[in-house]
C-alpha cells in the first residue's frame, strides 16, 4: 500500500540539516498530472488515427502519373520525371511556382541512361515513333540529360568536368616570335635552390609557392540539353550541390561518427575527470585551447579561402627561418566561399572571446573554486557523469516516435487526380508546331489532406515540445536532488553519506512525488515554444508583406526577439524551481516563488558566479568540438584518399567538417549540462543555506572556500560562537568542544 500512496515522508538522514532532516513530501500539483495524463491519451488517438489513414512510403516515395505510389505493388521504387523541362515551362506559363510545380512521374528500378527511351506502363514497345517530339505528351520520352538518384528520384546531373592546367610563368623573359608568356620547365629551380615544381602522388607536377606568377587554365567539358530553361538550369545546379554534400558525408561518414561521436565522448569524460583533480589547471587550458584553436582556424581557412597566398607564408617562414608545406590551391569558387565564410566566422568569435576572457581574467580564480566544489560533488558521486545517457536515450526515442508519427499524418489523406489547361499558351503553341491539336491531357497527382490532418499535426508537434521539456525538467530535478543529499551533509566519513543509492533515490522521489510540478512547469514553457513556432511559419508566410512594409517587418522581428527573451528567462526561473523542489517538496508556484527570492536578494552573488562558470562550460564545448573538427580536417587533408583525384575524393570538406562540428558539440552540451547543473544547485543551496542557517549555532553547511568566494563572511558567526561558549558552564566543555568541532570552520568538502 506504500507504493501506492501518493502521501508520505522521505526517510530522515540523520546528517542532514535540521531544516530539512525530516522534509514532508507529497503530490503536488496532482491536476497538472490528470492534464498531462489526459493529453497523452489524445497522443495515442493521434496516432492511432494517423496508422490507420496514412503511408509514409508516400513521403519517401515519389507518386506516379496514375496517382500510385511508387514501391507498392508491382511498382519500382525510383522515380522519374521524363518531361520536366515542358511540365516547368507550363507551370510558369500558369503561374505556378517551381516549388509546387507537379511533374509527370514514371517508377522506373534505376535511373535511365542518357539516350535510352522510356514509356508509360501500357506501351509495350518503346520505339522513336512513339515519341512526340513537339508537345512531349508521351507515350514515351526520350532521356536527354543524364540524371542521378536522389531520395529515390531521378534528378539532373551536372555531369561538366572541368581540367585545370597550372603553370609557372618567367616574368623575367618573353617567348620569342609569339605573344604569349614564357614558362620554367619542371626541373627550374630559382637562385636558392627552390623548385618552382613539385611531384605529387598521382604523378602530376603543380606550382610550388616559390612561383610568383602562375597562369590557370581550365577547360570544362559536359553534356547538355538543347532547350534552355532558365529554371531547369537552376534545379540541375541545385540537384547536383546536393548530390555532391550527400556524397560527401556518405564517404566521410565513418570518419565522421569516429570524430563527431566517438572522440566527442571520450573528451567529454576525459575533461570531466581532469576537472576534478585539476580544476584551475583545466580552466587555464580551456582558455588557452580555446584561443589556440580559433587563431588556428582562422589562419588555416584564411589560407584556404585565398585571403592568405602562399607566397605571404613562405615569406614569413623564411624570414623566421622555419620551413613549411606549400598550401595549393586546388579549391573551386564554391570551396573558396565556404572557407572563406569559416575563416570570418572563426575570426570574430575569437576576438570576441579574446575580449571577454580579458575583462574577466581577475573572475577566473572564482570559476576555479566554484567548479572545484562542483567536482567534489561529482567524485563523491562518480556516476553522476553517466546520468545524461538516460535523458538522451529518452529524447532519441521521443524524437524516433514524433517523425515516425508524423510521417503518417502527414501522409493520411487521398491522391486525388487534378487537370492541367489543355488551352494554355504553351500547349497551344506546340500544337500548332506540330500541325495538329491534341486534346489529350496529363493529370498531375497531389496529396490533399483535411484540415482535420493540419489540427492532429499541430497537437502531435505540441506534444514533442511538452514531452521534450518534461524529460529536461526530470532530468533537472533528479540532478538537484543528488546534489541536494551531498550539500546537506557535514560528516562524509561514514558508510553511505548519501544514501546507498542516491540517483535513483533522487529520479524516485521526482516521479513519484514532483511529477505534477514538473509537468507544470515544463507546459509553460511549451507554451512559449508553440507560440515562437507559430510566429515563425506566420513571419515565413509574411515575406512579401514584410518586403513592402517596413514596419510589419520591424514588428514581427521585435515579437519574435522578446518571445525568445522570455523563453530563455522562464527556462532560468524553471530550473531555479526544480531545484528548490528537489530540496523542499514545494509545488511548482509556491518553489518558484522562493527561487526568485533568493536569485533577487542574492543577485550580486549568483550573477557574477553563474555567467562566468556558464562562459567556461560554453568554452568546454568549443574545446572538444573545435578538438574533434580539427582531429576530421587533418585526418582528410593528410590523407590522399580524400585528396583531388583520390579514391573518396570530397567535393566540399567544409560539409562533412560542420557535420562533424555539430554532433560533437551535441555531445559536449550534453556532459557539460549535467556540470552546469550542479554548479547552479549549489549556488541556489548556497543562498538557501545562508538565510536560514544565520543563526544557527551549528553554522553554515559551505565549505570555507565557498563562502570565501562568495563574499559571505564568517567572523560574526564565529563571534557568535565563541560568546556561546563563554557562557557555558564548565561541566559542559566537553560537549562544547564537540559542537565546535562540527561548525562551518571546518570543510565539509571531501
Amino acid at each position: 500500500m506504500r507504493f501506492l500512496c501518493c502521501k508520505g515522508k522521505v526517510a530522515p538522514d540523520d546528517h542532514a540539516a535540521k531544516k530539512y532532516d525530516d522534509v514532508d513530501r507529497k503530490c503536488r500539483d496532482i491536476l497538472c498530472t490528470v492534464i498531462f495524463l489526459a493529453f497523452c491519451l489524445g497522443m495515442i488517438i493521434v496516432a492511432a488515427l494517423g496508422v490507420q489513414n496514412g503511408d509514409p512510403l508516400r513521403l519517401v516515395y515519389a507518386t506516379d502519373y496514375n496517382g500510385k505510389t511508387c514501391g507498392t505493388g508491382s511498382l519500382d521504387h525510383t522515380a522519374y520525371y521524363p518531361r520536366m523541362n515542358q511540365d516547368l515551362l507550363e507551370a510558369s506559363a500558369n503561374g505556378v511556382s517551381p516549388l509546387k510545380t507537379k511533374f509527370y512521374t514514371i517508377c522506373t528500378k534505376k535511373c535511365p541512361a542518357l539516350g535510352e527511351i522510356i514509356c508509360n506502363y501500357d506501351e509495350k514497345e518503346a520505339a522513336e515513333s512513339n515519341i512526340d517530339k513537339y508537345t512531349q505528351r508521351g507515350p514515351c520520352w526520350k532521356v536527354t540529360v543524364e540524371t542521378s538518384s536522389i531520395l529515390y528520384r531521378c534528378l539532373p546531373k551536372d555531369n561538366t568536368n572541368a581540367t585545370t592546367t597550372k603553370l609557372c610563368v618567367d616574368s623575367n623573359k618573353n617567348n620569342k616570335g609569339t605573344n604569349g608568356p614564357n614558362y620554367y620547365g619542371f626541373a627550374d629551380k630559382d637562385f636558392a635552390g627552390n623548385a618552382y615544381y613539385r611531384l605529387n602522388y598521382d604523378k602530376t607536377y603543380s606550382p610550388t609557392s616559390y612561383c610568383e606568377t602562375v597562369e590557370v587554365t581550365t577547360t570544362s567539358v559536359g553534356l547538355t540539353q538543347g532547350q534552355t530553361n532558365p529554371m531547369f538550369d537552376q534545379l540541375k545546379t541545385t540537384t547536383a550541390t546536393l548530390a555532391r554534400w550527400g556524397g560527401d558525408v556518405e564517404t566521410s561518414l565513418a570518419l565522421i561518427c569516429v570524430c563527431g561521436l566517438v572522440i566527442a565522448l571520450v573528451g567529454g569524460l576525459v575533461w570531466l575527470l581532469m576537472l576534478q583533480y585539476a580544476a584551475k589547471c583545466m580552466v587555464w587550458t580551456t582558455i588557452f585551447l580555446i584561443l589556440g584553436i580559433g587563431i588556428v582556424g582562422s589562419l588555416a581557412f584564411s589560407v584556404k579561402a585565398g585571403m592568405i597566398s602562399s607566397s605571404d607564408i613562405a615569406t614569413v617562414t623564411s624570414t623566421l627561418s622555419v620551413s613549411t608545406p606549400s598550401v595549393a590551391a586546388q579549391n573551386s569558387s564554391d570551396n573558396e566561399t565556404m572557407f572563406q565564410i569559416l575563416a570570418w566566422i572563426f575570426i570574430v568569435a575569437t576576438l570576441i572571446i579574446f575580449v571577454i576572457i580579458l575583462f574577466t581574467m581577475k573572475k577566473v580564480s572564482i570559476c576555479v573554486g566554484i567548479m572545484r566544489e562542483a567536482s567534489h560533488c561529482v567524485r563523491a558521486i562518480p556516476l553522476l557523469i553517466l546520468w545524461p545517457i538516460i535523458p538522451y536515450l529518452a529524447l532519441v526515442f521521443l524524437i524516433v516516435y514524433w517523425v515516425v508519427i508524423t510521417a503518417y499524418i502527414s501522409s493520411a489523406g487521398e491522391i486525388k487526380l487534378g487537370t492541367t489547361n489543355s488551352n494554355s499558351t504553351l500547349l497551344q503553341l506546340a500544337s500548332t508546331a506540330s500541325g495538329s491539336v491534341t486534346n489529350s491531357t496529363w493529370n498531375p497527382q497531389a496529396l490533399t489532406t483535411s484540415d482535420i490532418s493540419t489540427y492532429l499535426g499541430l497537437y502531435h508537434f505540441f506534444g514533442l515540445l511538452w514531452i521534450n521539456q518534461l524529460i529536461q525538467a526530470i532530468s533537472m530535478c533528479t540532478v538537484a536532488g543528488v546534489v541536494n543529499k551531498y550539500y546537506w551533509v557535514r560528516d562524509r566519513t561514514v558508510k553511505h553519506p548519501y544514501g546507498p543509492r542516491p540517483i535513483i533515490s533522487s529520479l524516485w522521489i521526482a516521479l513519484r512525488y514532483h511529477f505534477g510540478s514538473l509537468c507544470f512547469g515544463s507546459l509553460i514553457i511549451a507554451i512559449v515554444q508553440f507560440i515562437r513556432a507559430c510566429l515563425a511559419y506566420l513571419d515565413n508566410k509574411t515575406k512579401n508583406l514584410q518586403q513592402s512594409n517596413i514596419l510589419i517587418k520591424i514588428f514581427m522581428k521585435a515579437v519574435q526577439c522578446c518571445m525568445c527573451l522570455l523563453e530563455k528567462c522562464l527556462k532560468y526561473i524553471a530550473k531555479s524551481a526544480y531545484i528548490m523542489i528537489a530540496m523542499k517538496g514545494h509545488s511548482f508556484c509556491h518553489a518558484t516563488k522562493e527561487a526568485v527570492g533568493l536569485l533577487y536578494d542574492n543577485m550580486s552573488q549568483i550573477a557574477l558566479s553563474n555567467t562566468i562558470v556558464s562562459f567556461m562550460l560554453l568554452l568546454a564545448k568549443f574545446v572538444i568540438s573545435g578538438v574533434c573538427g580539427v582531429l576530421f580536417y587533418v585526418f582528410i587533408d593528410s590523407n590522399k584518399d580524400y585528396a583531388p583525384g583520390g579514391a573518396k575524393e570530397l567535393s566540399a570538406p567544409v560539409v562533412p567538417l560542420v557535420l562533424t562540428f555539430c554532433l560533437a558539440y551535441f555531445v559536449a552540451a550534453t556532459f557539460m549540462g549535467v556540470y552546469g547543473m550542479v554548479v547552479d544547485t549549489i549556488l541556489l543551496l548556497f543562498c538557501v543555506d545562508k538565510k536560514e542557517n544565520k543563526e544557527a549555532d551549528d553554522g553554515y553547511f559551505m565549505s570555507n572556500e565557498l563562502a570565501r568566494l562568495l563574499g559571505e563572511s564568517k567572523a560574526k558567526l564565529k563571534a557568535k560562537k565563541e560568546g556561546a561558549e563563554g557562557k557555558k558552564d564548565d561541566s559542559s566543555s566537553s560537549d562544547s568542544s564537540d559542537s565546535e568541532g562540527e561548525g562551518c570552520d571546518e570543510e565539509p568538502v571531501s
